[in-house]
């Protein structure tokens, strides 16, 4: 018996150490680090709880007109400075709650592969400051890297606009249309971290599964400033 327990143990290690390796994306030499301080562009990752977004100076996006679909997106949120940026499941992440009632929705979203969307919002001010209750990591990248991120989340938008909801699920915000399928194997954390590695960051797919998780890698291996979530008053009035 001890010895089917340690069989199946060594197995289920086997499994994660291969899930782990096959999920290591490596960094892009080319890309990250940046090559001097003004080729430099700061980015923030924002977790809140569940979910991983990725917050890029809008500035970058206004610069660079061939991102056809995230200029017209950034029309949407006049006078913002940042636009953070999270792509999932449609249903569930439009439904916006993790609840009993959601449970068939969290269900078909994690084994049929899914519609998706885009969750976008804009935002002015200091990033940490804004999401003062929930965890920030802020990552310098190059500005050669923040372009190709871009690219990469221009290409998986889905225009023309005719699926746009009028409000999002906090601030000023909006759903917006997005290409792919989500499924067990490709879900919202593991789009954020594919997105960070076209930045040039070293990232591990599989890691990146749980938020939390995704901010020690960024931490430990992109020398990423941790801005960790302050707790929530007694009295919400306070916030």
């Amino acid at each position: 018996m001890i010895r089917r327990i340690f069989k199946a143990g060594l197995i289920l290690i086997c499994l994660t150490v291969a899930m782990l390796f096959k999920g290591e994306r490596s960094a892009n030499s080319k890309l990250y680090p940046a090559s001097n301080p003004e080729a430099q562009a700061t980015i923030y990752v924002t977790d809140l709880g569940y979910h991983a977004g990725i917050v890029v100076p809008a500035y970058s996006i206004k610069h660079m007109p061939e991102l056809i679909n995230l200029n017209k997106t950034l029309s949407y949120f006049e006078g913002a400075d940042w636009l953070e940026i999270g792509w999932g499941d449609k249903a569930f992440y439009e439904a916006g709650e993790w609840d009993l009632i959601n449970l068939p929705t969290m269900a078909k979203a994690a084994f049929i592969p899914t519609p998706t969307t885009f969750h976008m919002a804009g935002f002015r001010g200091h990033i940490p400051s804004i999401f003062k209750y929930d965890n920030v990591v802020e990552l310098v990248i190059s500005k050669a890297g923040l372009a190709q991120m871009l690219q990469g989340i221009d290409s998986d938008m889905k225009f023309p606009l005719n699926d746009i909801a009028s409000k999002g699920l906090y601030g000023d915000s909006r759903f917006f249309p997005a290409r792919g399928h989500y499924h067990l194997f490709s879900i919202c954390n593991h789009w954020t971290a594919k997105r960070l590695n076209d930045a040039g960051l070293p990232v591990n797919i599989t890691l990146a599964t749980w938020p939390g998780l995704l901010r020690y890698d960024l931490v430990h291996r992109s020398s990423a400033k941790n801005w960790p979530a302050k707790p929530y008053p007694n009295n919400r009035s306070e916030q």
